[in-house]
């Protein structure tokens, strides 16, 4: 009874180890697994990726350029490209067959996983499953499938009845000599299995990789305009950014231009470093492509991150050009486009890359013989571009175990630790049995069949009015045991042994002499 219990926890210790590493092989995201099972329904992955390909993905702490990925997209669902770009937190991914970047641009968080394999037209059976006929069709097979399972263990009440009697017996005797041995060789084979699965994943993936830390910077700009109210029309007795200008007020509008570089990976000692040119350029144009340029400010040469340059526009003389324009074209339009352009070079190192970048913004206004309007407000005078700088680092690869984090090296040496530590446990009994096994035949049987057999008294067995079978080897009497659901009660005497299984009326037996050295195998 005893090796009975043990037999069913190491069966149940069996099953849960298979299915923890089952887990944490293939167990979905949706269920707090690390895999990520996506159906290709487009041909933006082409051509080595086609329409009902399964994709499996598997969840990374960091993913890298050029890494293809599953992520959600809030409108879409599950997309399935490659990344191209990385932008701070966001990444920036392309279908291989498009010629256009994906507009979304998701977190780390949003990305399910990395591509780890694909199966060819998987995720058409699996379409085709969930269409109502065929999954009524599974489900019916299922289905009978259960109840034969069912029907073939309503035929086996009677042996049944028969295992619980033998169980009632085999309380009243005592139980066979532990042999933990095998118990031993079954816990240290699963630790090997999972030192093995551990150093085949963590061997197969470098210990270092090259992740994206690209450089983020920006360019901020600020327009600002003023001009004086000679007729007090205006609350402040100034015209200010934003006001419209009236050109029976006033001609000369002063203009003022503040430029910034910053990034976050910049430090204030490399400021100095930064060297650049700017220009400015006012252009009058129209709709039907007539434009004229008015240069406001000359190239010119500034040092640092930021500078400011002071201009003035004299309106009546643009408007002195528009009417020209209208004279001798012999067209009118009600107003023109005044559009302000600075142009901005900026030369430096960003970190430890070299950085040459421009920055060419434009401020709209509009004009005609009476004003000049800004028609965007005073947002439209704020400017901000900002830009990235690739660069990539080398960082010690990682591996997730049950939600752990451990570098790959160190995965390395924990699964060959784990591997040496489980061979070298399992010398003793694997020793150990290997002589038992070698030394008789009656050591034979302990060791192979140990978890069938009971010890019991020489004589304790009832054998009157039943019938005797002998059995021509003991592999035919433990096939009777399992048929019948029984234990091989064993009696010995000296070297005399005798192993036997009943059956109601029948008794199967099978007897070895320990010095004739009869085969059991026969």
């Amino acid at each position: 009874m005893v090796q009975n219990y043990r037999s069913k926890y190491i069966s149940i210790f069996s099953l849960a180890a298979v299915l923890i590493i089952f887990w944490f092989i293939f167990a979905p995201v949706q269920i707090g697994g690390q895999v990520g099972y996506v159906i290709i329904n487009g041909n933006s992955m082409e051509p080595e990726f086609q329409l009902g390909d399964l994709i499996i993905t598997r969840a990374q702490n960091a993913f890298e350029l050029n890494d293809r990925v599953v992520y959600e997209h809030p409108q879409v669902g599950f997309v399935f490209h490659r990344i191209v770009g990385q932008e701070g937190e966001t990444f920036t991914l392309k279908g291989d067959n498009n010629n256009w970047m994906d507009s979304y641009h998701p977190l780390q968080e949003e990305i399910i996983g990395r591509y780890w394999f694909a199966i060819s037209g998987g995720g058409n059976v699996i379409t085709k499953l969930r269409e109502p006929a065929n999954f009524t069709s599974f489900a019916l097979i299922i289905g009978l499938l259960l109840a034969s399972i069912f029907f073939i263990q309503k035929n086996q009440t009677k042996r049944k009845k028969i295992r619980k009697k033998r169980i009632m017996a085999e309380k009243e005797n005592p139980g066979s000599t532990s042999d933990n041995r095998q118990d031993l060789l079954l816990i240290f084979g699963i630790l090997i299995l999972a030192a093995l699965l551990l150093g085949g994943v963590a061997f197969t993936r470098p210990i270092i990789k090259t992740i994206a830390d690209n450089y983020s910077f920006e360019h901020h700009g600020e327009f600002n305009y003023s001009a004086i109210d000679e007729s007090d029309i205006y609350d402040t007795g100034e015209i200010q950014a934003g006001d419209p200008v009236y050109l029976q007020l006033t001609c000369v509008v002063d203009m003022e231009y503040f430029y910034q570089f910053s990034s976050p990976r910049m430090v204030e000692a490399d400021q100095p470093g930064y060297q650049g040119y700017y220009q400015f350029i006012a252009k009058v144009s129209d709709a039907d492509g007539w434009n004229r340029s008015l240069p406001l400010v000359n190239r010119q040469a500034f040092s640092g991150t930021e500078f400011s340059a002071n201009m003035r526009l004299d309106i009546c003389h643009v408007q002195q050009i528009i009417a020209e324009k209208e004279e001798k074209t012999g067209t009118k339009n009600r107003w023109y486009d005044l559009t302000f352009l600075p142009e901005i070079e900026l030369l430096g190192n960003l970190g430890d890359k070299p950085l040459a970048d421009e920055f060419e913004p434009r401020i709209a206004f509009q004009i005609d013989s009476s004003m000049m309007r800004l028609p965007g407000g005073v947002e439209s005078l704020v400017m901000i571009e900002q830009g990235m700088v690739e660069n990539s680092i080398e960082v010690p690869n990682t591996l997730s175990i049950f939600g752990l984090e451990y570098t790959v090296l160190s995965a390395r040496w924990l699964a060959g630790l784990i591997l040496l530590l489980s061979m070298l446990i399992s010398f003793w009994p694997i020793r150990s049995l290997f002589r038992d096994w070698k030394e008789s035949d009656v050591s034979r049987i302990q060791v192979q069949y140990h978890p069938m057999l009971m010890d019991i008294k020489v004589g304790s067995l009832d054998d009157q009015g039943s019938q005797i079978v002998e059995v021509s080897s003991f592999r035919d009497l433990s096939k009777m045991a399992e048929r019948y659901g029984a234990m091989i009660l064993h009696e010995a005497k000296r070297n005399f042994h005798r192993y036997s299984v009943q059956d109601e009326q029948t008794i199967y037996q099978y007897t070895l002499d320990a010095i004739a050295k009869q085969p059991y195998f026969s």
